[in-house]
């Protein structure tokens, strides 16, 4: 089996004795490439993900649900859990018929990145930058955790690299050149 270890250390009789627990989820840095094709094709979608680590201890059929911060559903899966420390991964998409109600909370609070929500050439709709709920349910226990989605990095402009890279061979041919000898 592979775990992480840092889930392994936070195990105690505490959480054990519950019936439920998410531990706390990773952030995730958007990208504005998820659902895009690679670089060919054949290589599939730049695909995004999530890992939600948890701990249940009965396992069976249970339920993921995320959602917005002004508590929208956006997303909801079936999946298995078995007994002990499971990880769920989330591919970071919205369900489609949830898109209409998310878009009217990011007009009504003015936020958003309106890029973000076109579908993707993967037929999907991914999450933008922002914090939202995950909550798993299993054998009528609810547990949630927080899913923070972080700026993209932004990339320096191409005109502010080639004015340094300019500026460093001007400098270059301006230095005096050791005699010969």
């Amino acid at each position: 089996y592979k775990v992480s270890v840092k889930e392994l250390e936070q195990l105690t009789s505490n959480i054990t004795s519950k019936p439920l627990h998410v531990f706390k989820v990773d952030k995730v840095r958007y990208s504005s490439r998820w659902g895009e094709v690679r670089y060919a094709a054949w290589n599939g979608f730049v695909e995004a993900s999530a890992q939600v680590p948890l701990f249940v201890n009965k396992g069976g059929v249970g339920k993921l649900n995320v959602y917005s911060d002004g508590g929208i559903l956006l997303y909801s899966d079936d999946i298995n859990l078995d007994n002990g420390l499971n990880y769920v991964n989330y591919n970071m998409t919205i369900n489609s018929d949830k898109l209409a109600a998310f878009n009217k909370e990011l007009k009504k609070a003015k936020k958003g990145n309106q890029e973000g929500l076109n579908k993707k050439a993967d037929d999907n709709f991914y999450l933008i930058p922002g914090e939202y709920k995950v909550e798993i349910a299993v054998n009528d226990q609810k547990a949630a955790g927080s899913l923070i989605v972080e700026e993209a990095r932004r990339r320096p402009s191409r005109g502010a690299r080639g004015s340094r890279a300019a500026a460093g061979s001007a400098r270059r041919a301006t230095r005096p050149r050791p005699t010969d000898r």
